[in-house]
């Protein structure tokens, strides 16, 4: 039954509106739009990284070198990981799926719309 109402609700939405499901760490499914992960991978980054200065957060700006390092870049692939519930295989970490914010949702947006 939960499948068919998931199904329903992508149908519902807006292509924009891309939604995805994914299983969180403690296996329950969970169900997200684009601005849900976008929501996500920001507060992740402003957290960890920026010390809570959401402003210093841009989305066209890349992300390495102004928010994160290599280490960084390290940390941000686990939290996709463990968060989402994807892989992020070694020939995926290059500049197109994380070089800054819009590219990194987009990037888990495709892997969790791929898992579905």
């Amino acid at each position: 039954m939960q499948d068919d109402l998931a199904f329903a609700r992508r149908d519902f939405y807006p292509a924009f509106w891309l939604r995805n499901s994914y299983t969180d760490n403690k296996g329950s499914l969970v169900q997200m739009n684009t601005t849900d992960i976008d929501r996500d991978i920001r507060a992740f980054l402003i957290d960890h990284f920026l010390f809570g200065r959401a402003e210093a957060l841009r989305d066209g700006e890349p992300l390495q070198g102004n928010v994160i390092d290599s280490t960084g870049a390290l940390e941000l692939v686990a939290y996709l990981q463990e968060h989402f519930g994807i892989t992020v295989e070694d020939d995926e970490v290059i500049p197109e799926n994380l070089e800054s914010v819009n590219k990194v949702v987009a990037y888990v947006a495709g892997k969790l719309a791929a898992k579905a």
